[in-house]
């Protein structure tokens, strides 16, 4: 029972304490940000070195997708230890600063909205939020069942 209010009702010994849990620092905001950033940073890159890149091959994109999907696979590698649940959501968290910023900084840099392209990068999201949701259950269960 709590000293500092008489009419609290009294804890159980294994409920958690909200006022002390260190459960919002866990979120990883900073992957959030991290990855936010970097991917706004690829976007004005690559739109940058587009006109430079002559030939039927955009390496340009090639390269941002490339980025793209290496940080996917950081955050992926990043989240595995977690539970399955908060795993696919702090994934799709980030995928869901990874794909809008990276359209964002390529929009920035292009000076106007390419429907083309956003439907592009949408379909991108779409596709990793799945298939990176599909990889995160695995993993998760996976490092449950070794537990």
């Amino acid at each position: 029972m709590s000293l500092d209010n008489p009419y609290q009702p009294p804890r159980e010994a294994n409920a958690p304490n909200i006022e002390s849990s260190d459960a919002i620092q866990k979120i990883p905001f900073w992957l959030f940000g991290g990855v936010g950033f970097l991917s706004l940073i690829v976007g004005i890159v690559s739109r940058h070195v587009r006109p430079m890149i002559v030939g039927p091959i955009h390496y340009d994109a090639l390269v941002a997708l490339i980025l793209e999907i290496a940080m996917i696979l950081v955050a992926i590698f990043l989240l595995r230890r977690r539970k399955t649940r908060d795993a696919i959501i702090y994934l799709n968290i980030a995928l869901a600063a990874i794909w809008p910023l990276f359209s964002v900084g390529w929009t920035i840099r292009h000076g106007a909205v390419w429907n083309d392209f956003v439907g592009v990068v949408s379909a991108f999201w779409l596709g990793s939020a799945v298939f990176g949701s599909l990889v995160m259950y695995v993993m998760t269960r996976r490092n449950a069942a070794q537990i």
